[in-house]
């Protein structure tokens, strides 16, 4: 089976008997090399491997009949020197294949070295590290050993004033005292100043209608002759809490509810009457309409 990877060549080649042999010689002994078999068998056909080189057939010839010609400066003296031997037309066998294929197949030296210095840069690698530690551990030691060129002194305490100050102090801030200045007069002169109204003093808490007092205001205001004075007070009065409207807010001004409520019944007398929920409207005659 032919060599189909590499063949193997030596430097001593160029630097041994073969010494000056030509051109020819030393470009048809490699490609020889090349494509021998696994058993040193080469098949040399002088016009494929002249066309293959890119010279001529003659040369090639001359360079197998070098080949094959004894040798005695060679330093293998098998086959009296020779490089090739003729086994057939064409075939022609490597006198020095097993001895050439042999060397360099042995790597266990070259791996014994390997792993050698492999190791020994791998401790050389770890003492150094080994050393840089026991620097720094060292280095430490002297600096927790020197004493303290300042002695290391408690803080002092807060002053009074900060440990009391309100954004740290749990109880209750007292009430900074009412400026005299911030008086009723002074009030009223600053709303004078801005431009705005005088408060109302005179406003006071509003205090719930009577019937009577109701029938007497509608009795001077004709327009709202539409409006039932019982039924009106009754409704303000069953509110919770009384007197306040259907959204719960406290009625400020009765009069003012009371002009809404006869705008509500539309001037019709006698008037429409609400209950508190709205559920229920009383007719011009008496009948109650539900809605």
């Amino acid at each position: 089976m032919r060599n189909t990877y590499y063949g193997k060549l030596f430097p001593e080649t160029y630097s041994g008997s073969m010494f000056g042999a030509g051109l020819a010689v030393f470009a048809v002994w490699p490609w020889i090399i090349a494509h021998k078999d696994e058993n040193g068998i080469v098949e040399l056909n002088p016009d494929l491997v002249a066309a293959q080189l890119g010279c001529v057939t003659q040369q090639v010839e001359e360079a197998i009949a070098y080949l094959i010609r004894p040798d005695p400066r060679s330093r293998t003296k098998t086959e009296d020197g020779r490089r090739i031997v003729r086994v057939s037309e064409f075939g022609y066998r490597v006198v020095n294949h097993e001895s050439y294929q042999k060397r360099g197949s042995d790597r266990t030296r070259y791996w014994r070295e390997w792993r050698a210095n492999k190791r020994k840069g791998t401790a050389d690698e770890r003492r150094e590290e080994v050393a840089q530690q026991d620097a720094q551990r060292e280095s430490v030691a002297q600096r927790c050993a020197q004493p303290m060129s300042t002695p290391v002194t408690a803080p002092a305490p807060a002053p009074a004033k900060e440990r009391n100050s309100p954004t740290e102090s749990k109880e209750t801030p007292t009430a900074a005292p009412r400026d005299p200045e911030d008086s009723d007069e002074s009030r009223r002169a600053g709303r004078a100043r801005s431009g705005r109204p005088p408060a109302d003093s005179s406003r006071k808490r509003f205090e719930a209608p009577t019937v009577e007092q109701v029938q007497t205001y509608i009795t001077a205001n004709p327009e709202l002759s539409n409006v039932d004075a019982g039924a009106f007070v009754a409704f303000f009065e069953a509110g919770d809490p009384p007197w306040t409207d259907s959204r719960g807010k406290p009625v400020k001004n009765w009069k003012q509810k009371l002009r809404t409520w006869s705008n509500r019944n539309g001037h019709i007398a006698p008037a429409r009457q609400f209950d508190r929920d709205h559920q229920h409207r009383q007719s011009a005659i008496g009948e109650t309409i539900n809605v």
